[in-house]
């Protein structure tokens, strides 16, 4: 019985710990998005060609874009366990996709290995194949 109480107590406190978490990943996600503003702001009225993003400048929006959508994937998961009695193993593994996919999206082929691209497709399709198997499958409607 004393342990039932305890454990009930730990679980509470660790869901608050989460909301705490939440909530500093939420302001760092807005002051995330108000950097994006002034980063692009600054870029296109800057000199010799405003309103002009070249390359560069528009890898590193969208790095930052991908960042911001990742941080937005976290929030919506760790809501989702603080909620539930259980993990949500298919939200995690989403989010370690998007994860991955920004990762790769943001790559510089110039320098990196031709080792880590190849570990990073491996992780890809093993992400994948985990949500294949963990996603639920529809019903279908003409089985009878």
């Amino acid at each position: 019985m004393n342990h039932t109480r305890y454990a009930t107590a730990i679980t509470k406190d660790n869901k608050g710990l989460i909301n705490v978490l939440v909530l500093v990943m939420t302001i760092a996600l807005i002051l995330s998005l108000v950097q994006l503003i002034f980063y692009i702001s600054r870029v296109v009225i800057e000199p010799p060609y405003p309103f002009m993003l070249d390359v560069n400048e528009l890898f590193e929006v969208f790095k930052l874009c991908l960042i911001i959508a990742v941080g937005y994937e976290l929030i919506k998961s760790l809501l989702i366990i603080v909620g539930s009695e259980v993990i949500p193993v298919v939200p995690i593994v989403k989010i370690a996709l998007i994860a991955i996919a920004n990762k790769i999206i943001t790559l510089d082929l110039h320098t990196t290995e031709a080792l880590t691209i190849v570990g990073m497709a491996l992780l890809v399709m093993a992400l994948a194949l985990c949500l294949f198997f963990l996603s639920p499958k529809p019903e279908a409607a003409d089985e009878k």
